[in-house]
């Protein structure tokens, strides 16, 4: 069974869980790291904090190191990109892509008006713009090569 990383924004969560239940219904065991016991930690302190505090080394060390672990284990990435900002979105596809050499594939379902795909995008991953195209890809990715 192949197993993908879920890498979006913090602010679609939600989006997230959804992508996630129709992932999971084609086969594929999926890692979402807003699930993580750390990630829930993390959120409190940035609600408390109201957005006004650098955290401490002893919290984002193990979330940002945990996130690099949990995609080291996977077999691929999927990553939302939204008109929400998240540069932890954008470190997880370079990491997977670049580093690992691991397939990226992204939902790009945010384009400003007279823009494009941004090119970093377009070369590290395999981009599509309608979630039933990357939930086609992801069924036949799913089936090439699973041992």
């Amino acid at each position: 069974m192949k197993r993908i990383y879920l890498a979006h924004p913090w602010m679609d969560q939600e989006k997230g869980l959804t992508l996630q239940k129709k992932i999971e219904a084609l086969g594929i065991e999926v890692s979402n790291p807003f699930t993580k016991v750390v990630e829930v930690e993390y959120n409190r302190f940035v609600k408390e904090a109201k957005g006004k505090a650098v955290p401490p080394q002893s919290m984002v060390r193990p979330l940002v190191e945990g996130d690099l672990r949990e995609i080291e284990r996977c077999d691929g990435v999927v990553a939302m990109v939204t008109q929400h900002a998240s540069v932890g979105t954008h470190m997880e596809v370079f990491y997977a892509s670049r580093v690992l050499r691991r397939p990226v594939f992204v939902l790009y379902d945010f384009i400003f008006e007279g823009q494009s795909v941004h090119p970093w995008y377009a070369y590290l991953s395999k981009v599509f713009l309608e979630e039933d195209q990357l939930l086609a890809w992801l069924n036949l990715w799913s089936k090439y090569n699973d041992e």
